[in-house]
Formats: structure tokens, C-alpha cells, sequence
């Protein structure tokens, strides 16, 4: 069977939905057809004219990357200029380009999930949740006598509760008892003014869609019995946004000090420079986690009880945050907290394909740090 770039593209969904993106980001795929075949894949941080051609010289029809090529809305694609050239290159050498930009970081499984566990996290968290999407599903709760079940079963599903992909009138129904004492002036369907009356009932539920929910209350109400109609709606958060959201926080499995942890970063993450803000004397053991540019999360971080927060692009304010509160911030840079993406992707890939039972060869690509320290003495 031919692996398609929509296959490739339906595997990094799965993983990074790209609901999660941030309403800013531009995510997807950018160049290329879906159902181009592929065999050959390349994964990497940054489209550059070097990745380009390394993909090219690999034989790769498709470049999964983590940073966006097209950030921003284009009026024209022109050779003389970097993102015009580097869309002509690809085009020229008909390789696709997939993104997976701030989806990847949200998701559970993907950038920052594979920093914590390079710097040895437990028991992590997301350190910013993601808003659950979930908020525009509702799940309908409500309390039925059992001769009525099936009347008012069938009346929310015609006004469309219950719909669950390709399937609708989706509920469920659990036994109990109720309890009630009508008061002077009601008109009870079971039982008289002033005595207390015990009811075996039905506990009713089904999903809807917040759109629907007046709809399908107005029939609930219409089919029910009762003159008080006992209604109850509770948001609901989809099982694939449990666990994601920028950042992570989780702990060591001992303390450190200060400098201690430092080296550690250093050294799992295989960079020779880093940055140090904020309490370097501290103890560390709650550590939060930001790939990329993240000093923007110090305050964040310090609500969520960490230690210390390893992230890239700390700013002046950013660090002078950190000491105000206590914080020990460790800047490994942008590149450093997000190197190791393309061969988590990689790994994915190759999962994905094995499962499938297809063949696709996937390669990591050679990048280097944009910003780096000189060598020798100062000219």
C-alpha cells in the first residue's frame, strides 16, 4: 500500500490536533498535495535552504518541521526574499511541507513532554492547561419516572442529544429513587400536596452541542412528566485534551542544588552555554519546563510551586521577574529546549508507519544552533 502525505498528515493530528494551535500559529500542511506519495520522510526544527536540500539529497517528498515556513499572510511569493526562496525550493524539488508548531507544544506527548522526561521529570502536568474545547459540548442530565423513560429518551434524541460521530439517540439510563414533597400550590404528577413521596426514577444522560441545548431542553421539557423538570448540564472536556497545554511542571527524583541542576541541564541537553536567572541558590526539585521561547511563563511557574523553570529567549523583564520572586530560571535557549523534536517526531513517524504495516524511511535533519557563542579572542 502507498503511504499518502494525508496518512502522514492524519498520524500528526492524532498526536497534535490542530485545535490546539494558538489562534496566531499557522500550522499544517503548507506546501505540497495530500495525496502526493511518500516514502521518505525528513523531519526537523526549522525549514532552511540546507534542510531543503538535505531532504532533496535523502529523496524525501515530505518535510515535517515544527517551526512554520508561511507564519504570516502572503501577497506574493517572490525569489527574493528568504520564505519566497525557500517555497520555490521545495516546489522545485516537489517536497511537501507539514508543520506542527504550537499544537505540538500543547499536546500531550510533544515538545514539552519530551523535554521533562529528557531532564528526568515525574508525575508532570501541564503548566498553562489548554482551554478544554469541550465547552461546546454539553452532557444532559435529567431524572425520569420509569414509565416515561422511553418518551422522553426518544424526544431529546429527534432534537438532536445523544449524537456521538456516526451514531445518534446516544444515551444512558441508570435506576434509583427520588424523593420530593410538593408544597401548597403545586400540581404534582405523582403523589399529593404535603406528603412526602419516594419515586423509582431514572437517571437520564446524554451529550449535545451547547447550539442544540435550548432545543433539546424545550423537547426534554415538552415529553417530561413533571411540572418541575429537573435539567442539569455540565461541560464536557474531550479524552485527546486531557493532559495538554503549554508548558509542563513535575519533579525530580531528588533534590539538587542550585548549580547542580544547572550542570544537569547542560549536560542532557548537550549545550555548551546557557543563561542563569534568579535564585541560584536555591534547592531544586519542582521543575517547570517551556520549549522554545517561554520567559514570558516565569510568573507561571513560580504559581505552580516550581523551583526552577528551564526554558529559552528570557528577556531582561523575564529574568528580573525571577528574582524578584524566587525563581531560578535556566535560558538552554530556544534551540536547545526544542532539538530534540525532530527525532521525537522521527520516532513517531516510524511508530505510525510500523503499525500501519508500511514502509516509510524517516530521517532526522542536521541543524545547528542559529546563536552561538564565538571562539577565540574578540577581534
Amino acid at each position: 500500500m502507498t503511504v499518502r502525505v494525508r496518512d502522514v498528515m492524519a498520524w500528526i493530528e492524532a498526536l497534535a490536533p490542530a485545535k490546539l494551535a494558538e489562534a496566531w500559529d499557522n500550522v499544517g500542511l503548507q506546501v505540497g498535495a495530500p495525496d502526493a506519495p511518500v516514502d521518505r520522510v525528513l523531519t526537523a526544527l526549522t525549514v532552511t535552504a540546507d534542510v531543503v536540500e538535505q531532504a532533496a539529497e535523502r529523496g524525501a517528498q515530505l518535510i515535517i518541521a515544527h517551526h512554520p515556513l508561511i507564519f504570516r499572510a502572503r501577497k506574493e511569493v517572490r525569489r527574493d526574499d528568504r520564505v519566497g526562496a525557500l517555497l520555490y525550493r521545495l516546489i522545485q524539488r516537489d517536497i511537501a511541507l507539514l508543520v506542527a508548531h504550537t499544537n505540538l507544544d500543547a499536546a500531550a506527548g510533544g515538545v514539552n513532554d519530551g523535554l521533562a522526561r529528557r531532564l528526568g521529570l515525574g508525575q508532570c502536568v501541564p503548566l498553562v492547561p489548554a482551554a478544554p474545547e469541550g465547552k461546546e459540548r454539553l452532557k444532559l442530565v435529567t431524572f425520569v419516572p420509569t414509565a416515561s423513560l422511553e418518551r422522553v429518551r426518544q424526544a431529546v434524541g429527534d432534537a438532536g442529544a445523544g449524537v456521538i460521530g456516526l451514531y445518534s439517540h446516544c444515551t444512558f439510563a441508570a435506576p434509583g429513587e427520588g424523593t420530593f414533597l410538593p408544597l401548597e400550590g403545586a400540581r404534582p404528577h405523582i403523589g399529593s400536596v404535603g406528603v412526602p413521596e419516594r419515586v423509582e426514577e431514572f437517571r437520564l444522560e446524554a451529550v449535545v452541542e451547547r447550539k442544540d441545548a435550548a432545543k433539546v431542553i424545550a423537547a426534554l421539557k415538552e415529553a417530561h412528566p413533571y411540572e418541575e423538570v429537573p435539567v442539569d448540564l455540565y461541560p464536557l472536556v474531550a479524552a485527546e485534551e486531557v493532559g495538554t497545554g503549554i508548558g509542563r511542571v513535575g519533579t525530580l527524583a531528588a533534590s539538587m542544588k542550585a548549580e547542580e541542576f544547572v550542570a544537569h541541564v547542560k549536560n542532557v541537553l548537550d549545550i555548551r552555554h546557557l543563561r542563569v536567572a534568579g535564585a541560584d541558590r536555591r534547592e531544586v526539585r519542582r521543575v517547570a519546563v517551556v520549549g522554545g521561547a517561554g520567559g514570558r511563563f516565569v510568573e507561571a511557574a513560580h504559581a505552580a510551586g516550581a523551583d526552577a523553570l528551564v526554558t529559552g529567549d528570557v528577556d531582561f523583564h523575564d529574568a528580573d521577574a525571577a528574582r524578584d520572586l524566587g525563581l531560578l530560571v535556566v535560558d538552554a535557549g530556544h534551540f536547545g529546549t526544542e532539538k530534540h523534536v525532530p527525532h521525537d517526531l522521527a520516532r513517531y513517524v516510524e511508530e505510525q508507519a510500523a503499525q500501519a504495516g508500511l514502509a516509510v524511511a524517516v530521517f532526522v535533519a542536521q541543524e545547528a544552533d542559529p546563536l552561538h557563542v564565538p571562539s577565540g579572542p574578540a577581534g
